[in-house]
């Protein structure tokens, strides 16, 4: 299912009632993220004001000529259901939890099959090659998926997370695989 996003009058300073000198942008055109939809035009400067999804604009809020001022709704936009991983992986959950804003710790060697990943007081999660339990020795192996919607190839890696935050995990000689993500808000980029 899609979803419709809320596009509003970002932080413009100390001005209010500001008016709307162009709309660039009518219910049914496609934007991308950044594209202008209104400019803006005070005494001291014009201002383009972009949009934060990509979509198509389903509702149009305001017209030339209008004035408004920071929070104030402009549009509507439709954004592609199910175009990233993330959403798929959220459209699965009965709870979502409030998101947490903390330093992440990261060192990644996708070819080693390494990784750390902390964010101190919250995960703990580390990443190392595969050993063949008959010789001893390394094992590599990976993945490609050409037209994957969470990513194009990955490294195998055996795995271990402890997890304090909303869903606490220990996971111990686990699996992971290890990408890197090419991504926007439509998707994979090939």
């Amino acid at each position: 299912m899609a979803s419709l996003e809320e596009i509003r009058v970002p932080d413009i300073g100390d001005f209010k009632d500001v008016e709307i000198i162009e709309v660039a942008v009518a219910p049914g055109d496609s934007v991308a993220v950044d594209a202008t939809l209104i400019t803006l035009e005070t005494e001291k400067a014009t201002m383009d004001v972009p949009s934060t999804v990509a979509g198509v604009v389903r509702e149009l809020k305001v017209s030339r000529g209008g004035r408004v001022s920071q929070g104030d709704l402009i549009a509507l936009v439709e954004t592609a259901p199910g175009a990233t991983h993330f959403y798929v992986f959220n459209s699965t959950m009965t709870e979502v939890l409030e998101t947490l804003y903390a330093p992440i710790e990261i060192s990644l060697d996708i070819d080693g099959r390494n990784a750390t990943v902390r964010v101190p007081g919250l995960i703990d999660s580390k990443a190392t090659p595969i050993i063949d339990p008959n010789s001893g020795a390394e094992f590599r192996a990976g993945f490609a998926l050409p037209n994957g919607f969470q990513m194009t190839s990955a490294e195998i890696a055996t795995g271990s997370t402890q997890s304090r935050a909303g869903i606490a995990l220990d996971l111990s000689a686990s699996h992971a695989h290890l990408a890197t993500l090419h991504m926007n808000q439509d998707g994979v980029i090939r």
